[in-house]
C-alpha cells in the first residue's frame, strides 16, 4: 500500500508543479537487494539512470519508471 500511496503523491505533485518548472519522476525498483531469489540491480546503475533523467531537456518529464533487472 506504500507503493500506491507514493504513486498518488507523485501524481499529485505532477499536476500542482506543472507550470513551475519543477519535474517530479516516480522510480519504482524492482528486486533492489532486498529479496534473495531472482536477478539484482546495483544501486550504481539505478544512479546511473536517474543522471540520465536530469540531463534530459527541460521541456521532458518521464512521470514514473520501473526498473527491473535482466
Amino acid at each position: 500500500t506504500s507503493k500506491w500511496a507514493l504513486r498518488g503523491l507523485s501524481k499529485n505533485l505532477q499536476h500542482e508543479l506543472k507550470d513551475t518548472g519543477v519535474r517530479v519522476t516516480n522510480v519504482c525498483p524492482d528486486n533492489f537487494r532486498d529479496k534473495p531469489e531472482g536477478k539484482q540491480m546495483a544501486s550504481a546503475d539505478i544512479a546511473a539512470f536517474l543522471l540520465a533523467i536530469l540531463q534530459l531537456p527541460k521541456s521532458i518529464e518521464i512521470g514514473e519508471v520501473t526498473l527491473t533487472a535482466k
